[in-house]
């Protein structure tokens, strides 16, 4: 029998079955009978429960189990084993009756045993609106000297109102950074209601208004062509930014880290949002177009990114639909050309951010609520009357002049000048590429061998040259792989090959790069320079999309 083992309680209301803590004890022959055995116990409860979220409080695989309701640590502290030792809850008013208690047979002196609670919440909750008070019982029972010994402990916490978000559970002198202020981030994955009827209809109807049919968002352009479709629905019905009320911006204010956030089918019926209100939307409408969506939380502000099936990413300012605070309504090439700008300053490390996916953190337990019964007639009538509106609109565009297109596909055949001499071999680019200094800057100092950045407008596609000195591609690959390691992230080479560049000879390999959210496909080629240095010259795109190759084959071409 382990010293300390941790057990998850399931309520039998949920058809949980009975877990035991408890081991085969193998040193039955070893306790004594005399002494007394001493139970101590400690039971905490976690002050407030998002009921939006409230099946992440019910499955330990949430988050890694990051969402219990209680703990209850427990411990023999006496000199005798305590027999038949049994742990039950409930919650009076929504988890009526005892759970089947967990139970050990026995628990030997000075063994402990944790035990985490993972309440079914009836559906119920989501009917809360305000915060409201709860109380959670637990019941412990125990045999000593041959009688049942019997204790109810209880703790109470509050149950939030289902349109309230509690971005960190942390007490407030224990959130000292930025990141402290999300650290219950993945939750707002509970928003992302794609499987609602209203969210249903209201994209049904920005397809009908877009004419393009049920789509297929397998690449950039049909996921473009799906979103420009929502977009211009939004922007011609009507649909508004609501305010300046973003998320979170600092520490230190401790009643900045909630926030009143309604749903996606709240934010259709009003036709207006806030910043992470209509951020969700999009990612509930990109969840029920079959493309995968992420939110990225900055301070103050908080924007999707969509993800077609083949890896390439769109990020939108969806506060661009316009509002009373804003200068106007943005174009869809403009409103993707501000997330565009915003993402890559993000990769950049300009501005702290976290990224949530969705898919993943749903797929992992944190699920949307579910709802009662819609007036489907009366929400089509109301969609309907806002594509008549849409289409009256006489705006082709909410903007007429939304200037070049963020989201180029590179042409590598168009080269145009773009120049890049690194020690003496001297390169041209696409012209679909800006070089990025300030990405240079920031990981030279770690890395000195990296010497030039190029990503095209989307920041998807770059293109990164290495001066390695004397080094061999053998050192050069070590080096570029140590420092991902420091960064976190991991990139994996392919089997070297020397291949004919030009005139010359040079050492090829195919690259994968992955830092937890996204992943690159790319090539690297290792040619000598003039000068006589090791030269690395690479290209990458989204997993997927292998324009890297057409983009590298310019780089090289010349050679």
């Amino acid at each position: 029998m382990p010293l300390s083992s941790t057990i998850r309680l399931a309520p039998l209301a949920a058809g949980g079955g009975l877990a035991v803590f408890g081991g085969v004890l193998l040193l039955i022959g070893l306790v004594s009978g005399g002494g007394e055995g001493k139970l101590d116990y400690q039971i905490d409860v976690k002050p407030t429960v998002m009921t939006v979220a409230y099946k992440a409080y019910g499955n330990p695989e949430a988050a890694d189990g990051k969402y219990w309701l209680g703990k209850v640590e427990l411990e023999n502290d006496g000199d005798a084993s305590l027999d038949n030792l049994e742990v039950s809850y409930r919650i009076p008013g929504h988890l009526d009756s005892w759970t089947t208690p967990e139970a050990a047979e026995q628990l030997l002196p000075g063994q402990t045993a944790s035990l985490a609670i993972y309440p079914q919440l009836p559906r119920s909750v989501t009917t809360i609106r305000t915060r409201t008070p709860a109380t959670l019982e637990v019941k412990l029972a125990w045999e000593q000297d041959g009688e049942t010994q019997e204790q109810i402990e209880r703790r109470n916490f509050e149950f939030r109102g289902v349109n309230e978000i509690e971005y960190t559970s942390l007490p407030a002198d224990e959130v000292l950074g930025w990141y402290d202020v999300y650290d219950n981030a993945e939750l707002t994955a509970a928003f992302v209601t794609y499987e609602d009827a209203v969210v249903r209809q209201f994209f049904g109807k920005a397809v009908e208004l877009g004419g393009a049919g049920a789509p297929v968002v397998s690449d950039l352009k049909s996921l473009e062509k799906m979103a420009r479709s929502v977009y211009d629905f939004m922007t011609k019905s009507g649909m508004t930014y609501a305010g300046n009320t973003g998320v979170p911006e600092k520490i230190g204010d401790a009643a900045a880290y909630t926030q009143s956030v309604r749903l996606p089918r709240d934010v259709i019926y009003q036709n207006s949002g806030l910043c992470i209100e209509l951020a969700m939307l999009w990612a509930a409408l990109a969840k029920g177009a079959g493309a995968e969506a992420y939110l990225v939380l900055v301070p103050g502000h908080c924007y999707p990114v969509l993800k077609a099936s083949d890896g390439s990413l769109l990020p939108i300012e969806s506060t661009g639909v316009g509002g009373t605070n804003l200068g106007g309504v943005m174009s869809f090439e403009q409103a993707v050309q501000s997330g565009v700008k915003q993402f890559r300053e993000l990769q950049a490390g300009k501005n702290p951010g976290i990224i949530v996916n969705v898919t993943q953190e749903q797929s992992r337990g944190v699920r949307p609520p579910e709802f009662g019964q819609t007036d489907i007639a009366g929400l089509n009538d109301m969609l309907t009357k806002r594509v008549q509106t849409a289409r009256n609109d006489p705006r082709p565009n909410p903007n007429p002049n939304p200037g070049p297109n963020p989201n180029p596909n590179p042409n590598p055949q168009n080269i145009g000048g773009n120049v890049v001499n690194i020690a003496g071999l001297q390169m041209s680019y696409p012209m679909g590429f800006q070089q990025n200094p300030v990405a240079v800057q920031q990981i030279q100092p770690y890395l000195p061998s990296y010497v030039f950045n190029a990503m095209d407008q989307t920041g998807m596609r770059s293109i990164e040259g290495y001066d390695f000195g004397q080094s061999s591609p053998q050192q050069a690959i070590g080096q570029i792989q140590g420092f991902a390691q420091q960064m976190g992230a991991m990139i994996q080479f392919g089997q070297p090959q020397q291949q004919q560049v030009g005139s010359g000879q040079a050492t090829f390999a195919q690259l994968q790069v992955s830092n937890g959210q996204f992943m690159l496909v790319g090539g690297m080629y290792f040619i000598q320079s003039p000068q006589g240095n090791l030269v690395g010259i690479a290209a990458t795109s989204p997993q997927g999309d292998n324009s890297w190759q057409q983009t590298l084959a310019t780089l090289v071409g010349g050679r």
